[in-house]
């Protein structure tokens, strides 16, 4: 998934939201331990701990996948018992949607009021998502060009290129009532969140601020109701329900809707003085959602209808958490996890083809799910790390090299937040 790195908040009100007063002096032992959150984060910096977040989610889906693919390809007994645990990994998904709501969200809010905040962005997003994902592409048909069997069967059914190209996978998913080659099915989730980048900007800009609010509650509300739709019209069309956006963009709004809120006045002290009721909600949805580990696939009806909706609630509250809470913010901060984060999009888009080559190379292996599994790790993530080094980082710096600029003429409604 593509990280979001823009700094976009201007001067002003970065350091407005930064200098905010603390009314709850810490003395209690748990307060003295969120000492260094006393003060809301600048936002016009990198947050750590969501980079650590970050990690977590890519984590949780090459687990969940990487699992699955070694039990499919032969492992043995040990391999197999971790299939019921992890059988939600493909909510990891539903992570990134709300770190990338979150993160959208707050740059667009930030740099509303900028002359030149459309450029600006899609400049950005260009620079981040596109050169990696069209180098992808080129990887992926030059080696179907060439794939035998039985590597060939992880490029068919061949989604055409023309909608790959084009971010419209998730449509010929749709319509086909299927995912598509393994190769390439991941990126549907890319598909969504391009399409949510070319609507939210505008709905952030021309809606007025104390109507957003109400849109974005009302797009929280109105995605389990198509998904409701779909269902009644059809239930067969389980693919459509998991990979539209108008039906997976609770998840992204849950995320906008945090940004929102912590950029109001007050609103941090509120969360700081009540994060152990928020620890207590979190606990709650957690509990519910174990619960969908029973029929854990992303097309169970149950889940499709009500399972999205408390994924996307329970990952917004731990985004919120990690912000508020030194003790999550440590373990997030870990090195290892922020370094995870940082190389994710690429993870995410080569880990299956990392793990095809590997298996297609130890054909008559024992055990060789497993195997391919570590191989396919390994390379997955020495490759990733040269990726963001040396091809996708210097792109990065180069969609910044353009910033955020005041509006001359800032338009009563168009006030930022703080």
């Amino acid at each position: 998934m593509g990280q979001n790195y823009e700094a976009g908040t201007s001067p002003s009100l970065a350091a407005s939201v930064a200098s905010r007063p603390d009314w709850n002096v810490p003395h209690s032992a748990a307060e003295r331990r969120n000492r260094h959150l006393v003060s809301a984060p600048d936002f016009s910096r990198r947050i750590p701990q969501l980079d650590g977040l970050r990690g977590v989610a890519i984590a949780i889906v090459v687990v969940y996948h990487y699992v699955n693919f070694a039990v499919d390809a032969g492992a043995p007994r040990i391999v197999k018992i971790l299939v019921r645990p992890t059988s939600l990994g493909w909510s990891g998904v539903d992570l990134f949607f709300v770190l990338s709501g979150f993160l959208i969200g707050g740059i667009l809010l930030d740099g509303r009021e900028s002359s030149n905040y459309f450029r600006v962005f899609y400049r950005r997003r260009a620079c981040r998502i596109f050169p990696l994902y069209f180098a992808f592409l080129a990887v992926i048909l030059f080696t179907a060009h060439f794939a035998s069997l039985p590597l060939e069967t992880f490029f068919m059914p061949a989604i055409p290129w023309p909608a790959l190209a084009t971010f419209c996978q998730n449509f010929w998913m749709a319509i086909h009532n299927e995912l598509g080659a393994v190769a390439v099915n991941p990126t549907w989730s890319l598909a969504v969140e391009e399409q949510f980048y070319l609507t939210l900007p505008a709905i952030i800009y021309f809606v007025r601020q104390p109507q957003l609010i109400w849109v974005l509650t009302g797009g929280i509300i109105l995605a389990p109701l198509i998904r409701v739709a779909i269902f009644l019209a059809n239930p067969r069309l389980s693919t459509a329900i998991y990979v539209l956006l108008p039906c997976r963009m609770d998840s992204l709004l849950f995320g906008v809707a945090a940004a929102y809120f912590l950029r109001r006045p007050g609103a941090w002290e509120f969360v700081r003085a009540h994060r152990r009721r928020l620890w207590t909600a979190t606990e709650v949805l957690t509990a519910v959602t174990a619960l969908f580990l029973y029929k854990a696939s992303p097309t169970d009806p149950l889940t499709m209808l009500l399972g999205y909706e408390c994924l996307g609630l329970l990952y917004a509250c731990f985004l919120v958490l990690s912000l508020v809470d030194e003790g999550l913010a440590k373990v997030l901060r870990a090195k290892w996890l922020m370094g995870l984060g940082g190389i994710s999009y690429c993870v995410y888009l080569i880990h299956p083809l990392a793990f095809v080559l590997a298996l297609t190379l130890l054909r008559g292996t024992p055990n060789r799910g497993a195997i391919s599994a570590i191989i396919g790790l390994v390379v997955t993530i020495v490759v990733a790390k040269m990726s963001w080094a040396w091809f996708e980082k210097p792109l990065v710096i180069y969609g910044h090299r353009e910033g955020y600029k005041p509006s001359s003429s800032l338009q009563p409604d168009r006030v930022p937040l703080s």
